[in-house]
């Protein structure tokens, strides 16, 4: 674990913009645009599977409105528990979205990741977490090519990749100043966070005080009882249940802990979960996307005090505006 958080070169006092660093910035990029995968009414040029890490798995497509100039940018991530899905599912799941945020003039880029294995996967959530970063600093070092306004920037997911954006958002910035990477330099909180059918937190025990409260829930037996162990572990690199305590995952729990990290220069957030119904989360699907991780979420943020928009239905609690007016007010 230790050579993870070496890499990320923590640092809350590190906060760039693109080329913050006083650097010139970079040639534009050659980019060849491709007919889009989805009808659009907004035109829009494409571009699908460019590279924005070392690794293979790490892409980006972009959708950029015509006639983009230092444009906002909706950075989305997608879900699938961190094992499963691919960037396509911003317009196969969300298109009506797409193509609001590309008439409010928004550039959008749908990003991959590499995924955790099914079986022991030794570097953990990190992982996926610290790729959706770095491509994001990419899209901020590359944001001429794209017509982009580096600092208006709303990381958006759903699922797995909810938890990603509101971990972006909460995390201290991981710009390293000193990086012979200049892309490594650029900054990796967004302006705002939209998240949808999101977890909490990543520190999975938890679940149990902040989010499953009331319901006396031990997150390692429901774990246990819904075959999830080895996927719960795999969080944190880990194959015994008894690690969890040990210090070394004490702190990585710490690290990907979006409750704990939440502070109040953090990002306003729109939070939206509606698949489950607020009972026992006796599956896969309540134990990941209850209202009660929307709410907790909810909650801390208004302690802080973090500027919040809620969409949870099932328990009450309706939101004034959309995911898109949100974001078009957060960034305007």
């Amino acid at each position: 674990m230790l050579r993870l958080f070496a890499f990320f070169a923590l640092s809350s006092s590190l906060l760039l913009a693109a080329c913050g660093d006083g650097s010139s910035p970079p040639p534009p990029l050659d980019v060849s645009w491709v007919e889009a995968p989805v009808e659009l009414d907004t035109p829009a040029r494409y571009a699908a599977g460019l590279a924005c890490g070392p690794h293979d798995e790490t892409v980006f497509d972009v959708f950029v409105p015509e006639g983009a100039e230092r444009a906002p940018l909706v950075f989305y991530i997608h879900g699938g528990g961190f094992t499963a899905g691919s960037r396509t599912e911003l317009w196969t799941g969300y298109e009506d979205e797409l193509e609001a945020f590309l008439a409010a003039g928004f550039v959008v880029a749908t990003i991959d990741y590499r995924l955790l294995s099914e079986d022991v996967d030794p570097d953990g959530v990190l992982k996926p977490l610290g790729d959706s970063a770095r491509c994001l600093q990419y899209l901020r070092y590359h944001a001429n090519s794209f017509g982009i306004d580096s600092e208006r920037v709303v990381a958006m997911g759903t699922s797995a990749g909810a938890g990603t954006a509101l971990w972006l958002g909460t995390h201290d910035d991981l710009a390293d100043r000193e990086a012979e990477d200049p892309v490594l330099r650029e900054s990796t909180r967004p302006s705002a966070v939209v998240a949808i059918e999101t977890q909490a937190t990543y520190d999975l025990l938890r679940w149990s005080t902040d989010v499953f409260a009331e319901y006396e829930l031990d997150p390692i037996e429901a774990a246990e009882f819904l075959g999830l162990t080895q996927r719960m572990l795999n969080f944190y690199g880990i194959t015994d249940v008894e690690d969890l305590e040990t210090p070394e995952i004490q702190a990585y729990r710490a690290e990907v802990d979006m409750l704990g990290l939440m502070s109040d220069d953090d990002p306003p957030v729109f939070v939206s979960n509606v698949w489950e119904d607020a009972s026992f989360p006796g599956t896969v699907g309540s134990l990941f996307h209850h209202p009660y991780h929307a709410e907790a979420v909810a909650d801390f943020a208004e302690a802080e005090p973090i500027p919040v928009v809620a969409n949870i239905p099932k328990i009450g609690v309706d939101a004034s505006e959309t995911a898109v007016e949100f974001a078009r007010r957060q960034l305007q």
